[in-house]
Order: structure tokens, then C-alpha cells, then sequence
């Protein structure tokens, strides 16, 4: 249902004393579904439930929407008291001397004598009622009398909120809904309970929502089908012409300004469709713009008008708008569409311009539209420019760099120029992997430009450029230029550039404060452009402030309103806070939500940032023991044509050595790890290293991956790289007091997995010592931790679970047994013979203290596989 508090509510109304509750608000939310629920679970506690019905049908007659309860032989319609007593009297009968609940849908709909029966119910305590009603909608007396006389709680029900949709969805479904389906659902269907179910049958019936290994996918748009256009239909019938016009000019227009559509048709009752909740009104600045109530009234209503009528439509609204002067920046747009639509377009720089403003605002569908009815009308370098970057944003790079190597920088100003380079470096470079071609359209436009400002803001493009293409020295030198520039648009674009490189170099407290400085620029957190957000969250995360990190991504996602979100940049920060989850040790939560974030990358992003969010999901999965998901995601990884898209590569490399931890090979994935690590650290990416060779260890990697981490971690700044110091000393001297410092700077900086592995260490490290407090107390804070991590599994963690020492190499044969591999299985994954495997489990068994394979499973928290190494059920998050 996704109303358990509404519910809950509901059910302490009709407790004694209370006397009921009536429940109001919009067709379709869920009034007369809530109501049935509450009486339903009255009656599996022993309640008698009466259900009373009203419909249009019934209204005008007397005592229509209870003839059911009606006796026979019963008194005549005049003698209403005697009437309404012998109802009540044969409510209570049907009690059985039990307590009795009344329920009344569409109490709007009541007549009068019906509406004075459920009042004397309620009123004389014979029962209490639980009432639904229309919101807008005008209710016999005696019903409105029910509340405001406090005989009775009035519910206001909502609509549902978008967290409630995905709940609903879940478990109507049965699955995985991913957050972008979700968010389609939420969006047409107003978080109407009604809509959403016709919705979700239409879709199911069309085939254009299905699942595919428990997770539901949606394909193609989302729209009306035969089923729900009844329903909306009926919704909307009855309307008088003016009324029914004045639907038509918002199905079209929407938003419209009240003021146009009252002087387009003055006798419409505007103020009725608002009570009825068919049109609603929104203040914006000084005007007041109405707007069809709900998103499906539009697409139903469109459906069914003719195109001359649309374009009659679009012809008269902007008629009416030119007359007004269309002052506001909206207006621009809006007139633009409505003449296009209408096929009266003659204003082909106003066209431009509105292509400009599309474009800006992120539609470039939109965008497109405009600036090819534009080129209609008369060739332009403005309007080739805004086709090309509408082009680009819907990644179709290659008729982008058609139409924009067309265009000369001699035909417009700098302005013009820079949108030129921009564009075409974003077709080229991200889009079609042609560097070389990208740095010579930069370079081309570069020259003609004659203002130093325009220069700078190019050269920051380019720096940014430089530095996606891993040539970090060379986008920190020009970087460093533009860092220290006044010019506060190259700094925008150099600051965050510089930050990168210093954060791959190890200099993460210099890249903290570039952030910092990055963030001032801007105005603050919550204005941060994608970019320069991306920039500060992987600052912060370096720097080992999760918590901080993860909450600039929740600001920067919400400070952006829906209708002006870039959807790349949406998926981006999604994609940097499933990274956050995995840090802090949430496998589960974050593959859930880089998964989300990898449906919209596929689509929309460029940049190598699929790569990067694929990458991630292997780490997770393998963290699940969910080899099948860590192939796929790795096999995808491996297969996208970044082209000269390099910033990356070093989480690819990371992901190809997890892989196999993902299996059990802990031992194979460590050694892959301390290789990655070793060609970061010669590339300069000291952090990236660093973090590569902690893995290794905590992967059971030899003591030379520990050494390279102490090494790596004293020439990197942070309080993170001195927590890694201290987990390398820990296990290179086997120094307690080094294992519990690490373990607390790891879980006081958000990493829980980290410091549950390190706390368990500790507590090895201190039974050797005979200290059996402080490993008494370093277990249980091992416990506590691991408890978190979502069913991680890793070396460090199955250490501490049994009472026994287990070797490195005993660990991984357990582990590998528990998840149900043979001995042959597991000899050919270590490259070693089955006799060695048989005595490793026998070591295994004496050290736990238990007797066979089965019971592995309860020692080591190992998952089944499916056969192939995955874990079962894996395919869902």
C-alpha cells in the first residue's frame, strides 16, 4: 500500500473512544484502497464490518446507498426517525453483540438521509466510521458535520512520495526497481495510487516493463494505455465548452499563465476545475500560471485532438502571448514552441535564441527542434552552433561534428568561438575518441579569438582535456596558470583540474584546500557545478571525511530542481555516492545504487565515467561473493570504447584484479593488486597506488605489498595515508598498538569494512600476547563493525570468526569450500593438488573445531554459489 502510517493512524481512530475518521483528498489517491485496508484488518480482529457505498446513481434517492441494509417489512420514507432507528437496530443485530465498524465510500455521493444515518452512527457512539470523500467535491450536510464538529478526525491524504512509489513498486513486483524507473512512475503518474497501478497493468500487458534476473527493467515511454485513458477519461467528462476548452489550451500550453487564458475564454469557470482538482494554480514571481492537475490529463487529452486542432491551439495562445509583450525569460521558450507548433514561426533569430535558452536548461531535444526550425527559415552560425550542442547532449557525435566542422570562427565573436571549441572538443575527444582532432579544433579557435578572457576560459577546457586524457603533468601546468588567474571563469574551470592532479600525486591536503577554494568560487556546496562537485566529494574522500563527502553529494542532488537536472550529472554524483557506500564498507547499497547510476551513463554520459562506475560495481559484487555480477560488470567495463578518455584507467586496472577475489582467490586477486599498484605508483598516481596496494593487503597479500604501502603511504599527505602507515606497520611487525590506531582512524573516517578487518587484527594480534581483554574487546568491536558491512566477506574478517588461527592460504581454502566448490574445484582456482587441498581442510576442521564441509557454511558466513562461482540470488541487489 505504501501508507503503513496512514494505515496505523486509521486504526487508532476506530479504537475506542474514538468515533472514526473520514478520509479526504484527489481522485485516484488511494482514499477508498486505505479504508479497506484499515476494515479489512478490523475484521481479522473480530470486528463486524458494514460497508456502505455511494454512487451517482443513488444520490437522488432516499436511503439508495443503504438499501441493502434496509429491513423488511420497513417504515415508510416519511417517518425518518423510526426509519433510521430500525437501520441501526439491524447494524447491531448484525454485530452479534461484538464490536461493530461502519465503512462509507464516496460519502459525497450520499443522499441526505443516508448522510443523517452515518451521522447518528457516529454521533450516538453506536459505532465508529471510517468515511471517504472527493476533496473539491460538495458533501451532504451532515457528513461535513462529522468533522467539523470533531465527532470525527478529517485525513488529508497526499499523494505518495517518491520513496513511497518504490516501495509500492517493490512489493507489488516482486524485485528490484531500479531508481530511474522509479522516478518515470513517480513523475507521470503524480504519485497517484490509482494511476500507478494502470500504469504499471498497461506497461506489463504492452511488455515494456519486464524483469530480467529480479531486476525490473523499463523500455520505451511512459504513457497511457487504453485502460488508463478511460479512467482518465471519465475523470475529465461532463465538462462544460468553455471548461472543456479551457482543458484543451492546457493539454497543449501548459503552463499558461491565468491571465492569457482568461482573456482568451473569460466565461470558463476556472476556479470550479481547481476545486474539482482537474486544473491547479501556481504562483510564479507576479503571475499566477494554471497548469492540468495532473501530468496523464495532458497526454489523454492531446491524444484526442485532431493536429489542426493542436495547431489552432498553439497558433491562438501565441497570439495572445506576443500581445502581452512576453517580458519574462520563460516566455521566450514557451512562444517560440507555440509558434513552431502552429507553423506561424517567422522569427528565425528568435528561434535561435530560444534554441540557446533549450539548451541551456538541459532539453536538448527541445534545443534541436528550435534551431533546425531556425535554419528553415534562414542559414545561421548561432543556430548551426545550438543543433550542434543539442546534438552532442544526446550523444549523437558524429552528426554533431558534421553540422559544427562546418562552421567558421571567423563568422562570429569570441563568444561564438569558445561555444564552437567547446562543443567540438566534447564531440570529438569525449564522444568519438579522436584527441588529436579535439586539440586542433581547440587550438584552430584558440587563435582567432582576440579577447585574453575568452583565452583563459578556452585553455581551462583544454586543461580539463589534458587531464581526462591522463596527462596529468601537462593539465597541472597549465592548470597552475589558471588557478592563479583573476579571471574568475578560468579559475572555475583550472581549480578543480589542479585538484585532480594534486589528488593523484598524493598532495591531498593541497587538493582539499583547491576544493575549498573551488566551493568559494561558486557562491557554495550547493551551487557547485557536476564537475567541480566530483572534485570536491573525491577531495574529501581522500582526505578521509566520508561523512562530509557523502553529504555535498546529497546537497549538490537536491539543490538542483528536477525539470533543470542534466541527466549525465544526475548520474554522475549517483555514481559518486555508490563509490561513498563502498568505502564506508555497504557493498550491497552501493552496487544497488551504481547500478541505477550505470542505466543513465549507458545513455548519456561521456568521459570515461562508465568505465569508473562499472569498475566499482566489480569491487562490490566481489566483496558479495557475486562472481556473476563482477564478470559482467567487468566484461561491459572492458568493452566500451573510451577512446582518448584515459583518467580511469587506473579503476579499471583495480577492477580486473578484484575479479577473482570475487570467486575466493583472495590470493590470486592480491598478487593482480599489488601489480596495479606498482604500474600507478610509476604513472605518479601515488593515492590511486596507495589504495591498490592496502587492498592487496588486506586481501592477504606478501609482506612486500605491505612495505609498498608504507612506503607510498609516507609520500602522500592526509590523515588517511597515516592510518595506511600504521595498517602497514601493523602487519609488517606485527606492532598491536599500530593495529588499533589504524582500525580506530579507519572507522572514525567512515570506513567501516577497513576497520573491522583491522580491528579483528588487532584482536589476533593481542590473544598472541596473552592480552585477553584487549582481544576480547577488539573481537567484539570487529562484530560491531562487520555487522554493518551488508554480508561483506573478505580474508581479514572470516580471521576473526573462529576460534583458531587460520594461515592465509587455510582462509582462502575454507572459504572457497563454504561457497560449495569441490576439492578438484578448488585445486584448479589456486594452481595447486587436490592432496593439498584435502590437508588444508583438515587443518581448517581442527582449528574451528567442527567436522565436515557442511558446517563451514555457520563458521565462515560463506554464501552458496550457483555453480559457476556466483553467489545465489546474486543477480539482485
Amino acid at each position: 500500500m505504501g501508507r503503513a502510517q496512514e494505515l496505523e493512524y486509521v486504526a487508532s481512530m476506530i479504537e475506542p473512544p474514538g468515533h472514526g475518521v473520514l478520509l479526504a483528498g484527489a481522485p485516484g489517491v488511494g482514499k477508498t484502497r486505505l479504508a479497506q485496508e484499515a476494515l479489512e484488518a478490523a475484521r481479522r480482529r473480530g470486528w463486524a464490518v458494514t460497508g456502505i457505498s455511494a454512487t451517482s446513481a443513488t444520490t437522488g434517492i432516499p436511503l439508495g446507498a443503504v438499501a441493502h441494509l434496509v429491513p423488511r417489512p420497513a417504515a415508510a420514507p416519511s417517518e425518518r426517525a423510526s426509519l433510521i432507528a430500525q437501520l441501526v437496530e439491524g447494524i447491531v443485530d448484525g454485530g452479534s453483540g461484538g464490536r461493530i465498524v461502519v465503512g462509507v465510500d464516496d460519502a459525497h455521493l450520499l443522499d441526505e438521509l443516508s448522510a443523517a444515518l452515518v451521522h447518528h452512527i457516529a454521533a450516538a457512539g453506536i459505532a465508529p466510521v471510517v468515511v471517504t470523500t472527493r476533496r473539491g467535491e460538495p458533501a451532504p450536510g451532515p457528513i461535513t458535520a462529522l468533522y467539523k464538529n470533531g465527532l470525527v478526525q478529517r485525513l488529508e491524504l497526499q499523494r505518495l512520495s517518491h520513496d513511497e512509489v518504490g516501495d509500492l513498486l517493490a512489493r507489488v513486483l516482486g524485485g528490484y526497481v531500479p531508481h530511474q524507473t522509479v522516478s518515470r512512475l513517480w513523475d507521470v503518474s503524480g504519485g497517484n495510487v490509482l494511476y500507478l497501478r494502470e500504469l504499471v497493468l498497461d506497461a506489463l500487458d504492452a511488455g515494456t516493463l519486464s524483469v530480467a534476473e529480479g531486476v525490473w527493467h523499463w523500455a520505451g515511454g511512459v504513457g497511457p494505455g487504453a485502460r488508463l485513458s478511460e479512467v482518465i477519461g471519465a475523470r475529465l467528462a461532463g465538462l462544460g465548452p468553455p471548461e472543456a476548452e479551457l482543458v484543451e489550451l492546457l493539454a497543449v500550453g501548459e503552463p499558461v499563465e491565468v491571465g492569457l487564458l482568461q482573456r482568451i475564454i473569460p466565461e470558463a469557470d476556472l476556479a470550479g476545475l481547481e476545486r474539482r482538482s482537474i486544473v491547479e494554480s501556481r504562483a510564479s514571481g507576479r503571475r499566477i500560471d494554471a497548469r492540468l492537475a495532473h501530468p496523464l490529463y495532458g497526454e489523454v487529452v492531446r491524444a484526442r485532438l485532431g493536429a489542426f486542432r493542436r495547431r489552432e491551439i498553439s497558433r491562438l495562445l501565441a497570439e495572445q502571448l506576443e500581445g502581452t509583450g512576453h517580458r519574462r525569460q520563460g516566455d521566450l521558450l514557451r512562444l517560440a514552441l507555440w509558434r513552431v507548433h502552429s507553423g506561424t514561426a517567422h522569427d528565425a533569430g528568435h528561434l535561435t535564441a530560444a534554441a540557446e535558452r533549450a539548451n541551456r536548461i538541459h532539453d536538448p531535444a527541445t534545443g534541436e527542434l528550435l534551431a533546425r526550425a531556425s535554419l528553415g527559415l534562414e542559414a545561421s552560425f548561432g543556430a548551426s552552433l545550438q543543433l550542434g550542442a543539442a546534438l552532442v547532449d544526446q550523444a549523437r557525435f558524429e552528426e554533431a561534428e558534421s553540422v559544427l566542422s562546418r562552421l567558421s570562427p571567423a563568422d562570429t565573436d569570441d563568444a561564438g568561438r569558445k561555444g564552437l571549441a567547446v562543443h567540438r572538443m566534447r564531440a570529438l575527444f569525449y564522444g568519438l575518441g579522436r584527441a588529436e582532432a579535439a586539440e586542433a579544433a581547440v587550438a584552430s579557435v584558440e587563435a582567432a579569438m582576440q579577447q585574453d578572457r575568452h583565452k583563459l576560459v578556452l585553455r581551462g577546457w583544454r586543461c580539463m582535456m589534458l587531464s581526462h586524457a591522463g596527462r596529468f603533468e601537462e593539465a597541472a601546468t597549465v592548470a597552475v596558470a589558471l588557478a592563479a588567474s583573476e579571471d574568475r571563469a578560468a579559475r572555475i574551470v583550472g581549480v578543480p583540474t589542479l585538484a585532480v592532479g594534486r589528488i593523484l600525486a598524493g598532495r591531498v591536503d593541497e587538493a582539499l584546500a583547491l576544493s575549498e577554494e573551488g566551493v568559494e568560487l561558486v557562491g557554495g556546496e550547493r551551487s557547485l557545478p557536476a564537475p567541480m562537485a566530483f572534485v570536491r566529494i573525491l577531495a574529501l574522500a581522500s582526505a578521509g571525511r566520508l561523512a562530509e563527502a557523502d553529504a555535498v553529494a546529497s546537497a549538490v542532488f537536491q539543490a538542483v530542481p528536477s525539470g533543470e537536472q542534466r541527466p549525465g550529472e544526475v548520474a554522475l554524483i549517483d555514481a559518486v555516492r555508490g563509490s561513498l557506500r563502498l568505502m564506508q564498507g555497504r557493498p550491497r547499497s552501493a552496487l544497488r545504487v551504481l547500478r541505477d547510476a550505470a542505466v543513465i551513463l549507458r545513455r548519456h554520459a561521456t568521459g570515461g565515467f562508465l568505465t569508473w562506475c562499472l569498475s566499482q560495481q566489480v569491487e562490490a559484487a566481489a566483496l558479495l561473493g557475486d562472481a556473476r555480477s563482477a564478470r559482467a560488470a567487468l566484461e561491459e567495463a572492458t568493452s566500451l570504447k573510451e577512446g582518448a578518455v584515459h583518467l580511469f584507467d587506473g579503476a579499471a586496472a583495480r577492477a580486473r584484479a578484484w575479479c577473482p577475489a570475487a570467486e575466493g582467490a583472495w590470493t590470486a586477486a592480491a598478487a593482480e593488486l599489488a601489480a596495479v599498484g606498482e604500474a600507478l605508483a610509476a604513472r605518479g598516481e601515488r593515492t590511486e597506488a596507495m589504495r591498490a596496494f592496502q587492498d592487496a593487503v588486506r586481501l592477504g597479500g606478501a609482506i612486500l605489498a605491505a612495505r609498498r604501502l608504507g612506503d607510498l603511504a609516507a609520500s602522500v599527505s592526509g590523515p588517511l595515508a597515516a592510518a595506511c602507515a600504521l595498517h602497514a606497520r601493523a602487519v609488517l611487525d606485527g606492532d598491536l598498538s599500530a593495529a588499533e590506531g589504524a582500525a580506530g582512524s579507519f572507522e572514525a573516517a567512515g570506513f567501516a569494512l577497513v576497520a573491522a578487518e583491522l580491528s579483528a587484527k588487532a584482536a589476533a594480534l593481542a590473544a598472541d600476547q596473552g592480552l585477553n581483554r584487549r582481544a576480547s574487546a577488539a573481537r567484539r568491536r570487529a562484530a560491531e563493525l562487520a555487522a554493518g558491512c551488508e554480508g561483506a566477506v573478505t580474508p581479514g574478517l572470516i580471521h576473526a570468526e573462529g576460534p583458531g588461527r587460520l594461515t592465509r592460504r587455510e582462509r582462502e581454502v575454507a572459504h572457497l569450500a563454504g561457497l560449495g566448490l569441490t576439492n578438484r574445484q578448488i585445486a584448479g582456482k589456486l594452481v595447486t593438488s587436490v592432496r593439498t587441498v584435502e590437508s588444508h581442510l583438515q587443518q581448517v576442521y581442527a582449528k574451528l573445531g567442527i567436522n565436515d564441509r557442511a558446517s563451514l557454511h555457520r563458521a565462515l558466513g560463506s554464501r552458496p554459489t550457483t555453480g559457476d562461482g556466483g553467489t545465489a540470488g546474486s543477480a539482485s541487489p
